[in-house]
């Protein structure tokens, strides 16, 4: 994969869609790399998808913490306040980043952000956040890469997120392309047609209505609620709310599960919930269903 010439600088504000967590584990290793060789400080904004125990950190990574090139957070430290996700938190943490990297002798800040575990009901807040961040890349010291996850990221805030970066990245085959916003078009072609999660009715619309959920009977222990009631799905934020058929990435494997089979996984202790429509198997040996085998 070959980064140049268009390494993640101060300046830029690139972002990268992924289709598997693979990709994204190799590119952003790759690209953080990249960010250390330079004279600007590294943040890492890790989650569910991109974890960083003390088995995933490797040594040059482990130098340039102790050396202050290198700071790393979670994603729910650094955007969210009384648990939900808040922009003027995010954007004054960034503000306080370039001024502490400028104090302490660097040339700016450069951040490395998984943003999969942005909810659905949450795409229009953070397409707006994202814009902002934009403008903070043209007037200060700083730039970032914004990486999205294909399957489980909703739509419309994929393609919000090309318009409001300089250049998005994404795997073709083996190659490494992008494209900038004024080709977004062609790259939504692609996406539409290269990735292995469709885009169905489900995915554009999320749930707002606790009866059609594929966890009702999980939540209220029934299969019908009163309508009062089940209008509380538009502002619930369980990892496990959403149509049957929505696909569910997986933790370390390149394949997927429908919600319905999901639910049974966790309720069979075969597997947990890790985050938004995301699984982490209990152990190796999980079996998981492709989609379709329902």
């Amino acid at each position: 994969m070959s980064l140049l010439p268009y390494a993640p600088s101060v300046g830029a504000h690139y972002c990268f869609h992924y289709a598997n967590l693979g990709q994204l584990r190799d590119a952003t290793s790759r690209w953080l790399s990249c960010v250390l060789a330079e004279r600007a400080r590294a943040i890492l904004i890790s989650s569910s998808c991109l974890p960083l125990l003390d088995a995933d950190i490797s040594a040059p990574m482990w130098n340039a913490i102790q050396e202050a090139r290198l700071e790393v957070y979670s994603y729910s430290d650094w955007y969210h306040e009384g648990g939900m996700f808040c922009a003027s938190r995010a954007i004054a943490s960034w503000n306080d980043a370039i001024k502490r990297a400028a104090s302490d002798g660097f040339e700016g800040v450069v951040a490395i952000c998984d943003c999969s575990w942005v909810a659905a009901s949450a795409w229009q807040e953070f397409a707006a956040y994202e814009h902002e961040l934009h403008r903070l890349s043209q007037r200060s010291a700083f730039g970032a890469l914004c990486c999205y996850s294909v399957p489980r990221s909703h739509t419309q805030l994929l393609r919000a997120a090309v318009a409001s970066h300089t250049r998005t990245w994404f795997m073709q085959g083996s190659m490494l392309n992008s494209v900038d916003s004024e080709s977004a078009s062609a790259h939504f072609d692609w996406l539409h047609t290269q990735t292995s999660l469709p885009y169905t009715k489900s995915r554009e619309k999320p749930v707002v209505n606790c009866n059609n959920c594929a966890s009702l009977a999980i939540c209220h222990g029934q299969r019908q609620i009163s309508r009062q009631e089940s209008l509380k799905a538009a502002t619930c934020t369980l990892p496990y709310r959403g149509y049957p058929k929505d696909m569910v990435g997986i933790m370390g494997k390149e394949r997927h599960a429908s919600l319905k089979n999901a639910n049974k996984l966790v309720l069979s202790q075969s597997a947990r919930w890790a985050g938004y429509h995301l699984l982490a198997p209990v152990s190796d040996d999980c079996s998981i269903d492709r989609p379709g085998k329902e």
